[in-house]
């Protein structure tokens, strides 16, 4: 059984299978990379869309520059977000082939250093 759990976890992602799924938030659509969002779980004023194959920089006037604190990426997708435009520190959040992947950007150690402090974003999907 120890055997079966290890594989399990190879397969799918130990931070995923550990935690990070806030299940309040919605799947993203199949013609979405990802969503981003204004306040933890999935909530506050704004849900701002991201496409595949796309980047988007947060210009200095925009309302999603640093403030993004909760993410969902679809399925087979992967999101990268940076504290500049492309480029310092960053993160990335990979979706696995089988469920969407959504997160409050403060629970997870590994995120927590863009919680509000994203200003551009990369998402491909598979």
């Amino acid at each position: 059984m120890l055997k079966l759990a290890l594989i399990v976890c190879l397969a799918v992602g130990l931070p995923q299978v550990l935690g990070g799924d806030v299940s309040g938030c919605p799947n993203v659509s199949s013609d979405l990379c990802a969503i981003v969002y204004e306040k933890e779980d999935c909530e506050g004023d704004w849900g701002k869309e991201i496409k595949p194959s796309t980047k988007t920089y947060f210009r200095i006037w925009s309302k999603y520059r640093n403030d993004i604190e909760s993410v969902s990426v679809r399925k087979g997708c992967t999101l990268t977000g940076y504290d500049d435009e492309y480029e310092g520190d960053f993160i990335v959040i990979k979706a696995d082939s089988i469920k969407d992947r959504k997160l409050n950007l403060g629970d997870e150690t590994e995120f927590e250093g863009l919680k509000n402090d994203i200003e551009s974003l990369k998402c491909i999907c598979q």
